[in-house]
């Protein structure tokens, strides 16, 4: 926390400002505390846990004498649960978008998946497609993600010339 706190420039914060900080998150989104103690609880029981699609990670140091390691464990016990999840739906999407963007390939258009990182799918298209393969992809990340969430996913597309022009970092 400290060192992201850093990166953004807020240098000036101490580890008990950070605890503060995260304690306040957590009292403001209550569900998170419950949920990340259950992921720990049945790591604890079994010594691994699953994200919705099913992958598991093994934890054999969630039982270890070590506290810390005990922590590092349930740390990643919970990480796993989230990140897995979030490709498995990235995975799921991608799988969905295989056949329209091959139809839009043999009908004639210069469409070349370009890369996938995380949350991000990339594509090289003609300006002329935008709307189209914009809307397309969305569907895919909103309605073609493997599972039904309560909570809806939120999907934002950029076009640019460049890498740069993405904003990302």
């Amino acid at each position: 926390m400290r060192i992201l706190l850093w990166k953004e420039g807020l240098v000036d914060w101490t580890e008990k400002q950070c605890a503060k900080l995260i304690r306040g998150w957590l009292e403001i989104h209550s569900g998170i505390a419950e949920y990340m103690e259950g992921v720990e609880r049945r790591a604890t029981e079994m010594g691994y846990v699953e994200d919705l699609f099913g992958m598991r990670r093994y934890l054999p140091g969630i039982w270890s004498p070590d506290r810390g390691v005990r922590a590092e464990a349930a740390r990643i016990a919970v990480n796993h649960t989230i990140q897995g999840t979030a490709q498995g739906m990235i995975q799921s999407s991608m799988v969905w978008l295989r056949e329209p963007i091959s139809d839009l390939q043999e009908a004639g258009w210069d469409i070349c998946w370009a890369l996938q990182i995380h949350d991000e799918l990339m594509f090289r298209f003609p300006p002329q497609l935008w709307e189209m393969l914009d809307e397309l992809i969305t569907e895919a990340l909103t309605r073609h993600c493997g599972i039904r969430l309560r909570v809806p996913v939120e999907v934002g597309g950029i076009m640019a010339q460049t890498w740069a022009g993405l904003g990302g970092e």
